[in-house]
């Protein structure tokens, strides 16, 4: 397995992997850095996190050239841009590179710059999978216990998350009102007369553990 030029230890990173760390061979890093690495070791964190912190900061040294400890907030701000346009960073990316500069920077420099707080790069908001009306039949179809088939429709005719329709009670279902949602959402939820009468006859039928309809 690859050896870690950072830690010296077996690495399963991805770049280590590649070849990327033993390609070729990397100039000694600035006198800074290798008292960042030594400041990330005393932090305890974990190898991979450290290898990443450094390729962030090294990726300043092959940039700029010299010390990184010599830039600005408005080179590393513009670093920063780079790294997001030029590069087209990821927002999981973007947000390793923003906490590997912090950590340089902030921790290690004792700098108190204000850029590190003014990036934000969350991830995209996806819309969730939504089934068809057939691909919801074949998923109630293999259901075979009438009491899970039962709780899926409920979920599924009243929109409920899985958390919420695992905390139904019988008794609530027993309500003109519907099925409770957990806290943050409205507290009921409207649901069909046919979905509410089938719910009753399952739970009845578990308490009394018939398998027919009660």
């Amino acid at each position: 397995m690859p050896t870690s030029n950072t830690t010296g230890r077996e690495s399963t990173h991805a770049s280590t992997l590649r070849g990327g760390a033993t390609k070729k061979s990397r100039a000694p890093d600035p006198e800074s850095v290798q008292r960042f690495a030594e400041t990330l070791r005393l932090r305890s964190l974990a190898a991979a996190t450290q290898e990443e912190y450094l390729r962030f900061v090294r990726k300043l040294v092959s940039r700029h050239g010299g010390d990184p400890a010599a830039l600005d907030e408005a080179a590393v701000r513009a670093h920063l841009l780079h790294l997001k346009d030029a590069h087209h960073y990821s927002p999981s990316s973007m947000r390793t590179a923003v906490a590997a500069m912090r950590a340089y920077y902030g921790l290690h420099l004792g700098r108190g710059w204000k850029l590190f707080d003014l990036v934000r790069s969350p991830s995209a908001q996806k819309l969730p999978a939504v089934l068809t009306r057939a691909e919801v039949a074949r998923l109630f179809a293999v259901v075979r216990e009438p009491r899970f088939r039962t709780l899926f429709r409920l979920i599924y005719a009243c929109g409920l998350r899985i958390g919420d329709g695992a905390r139904q009670r019988g008794d609530g279902h027993a309500s003109r009102r519907g099925p409770q949602r957990s806290a943050g959402w409205f507290g009921w939820v409207p649901v069909q007369r046919a979905a509410q009468a089938t719910t009753r006859s399952t739970w009845r039928c578990a308490i009394c553990g018939c398998r027919a309809a009660c």
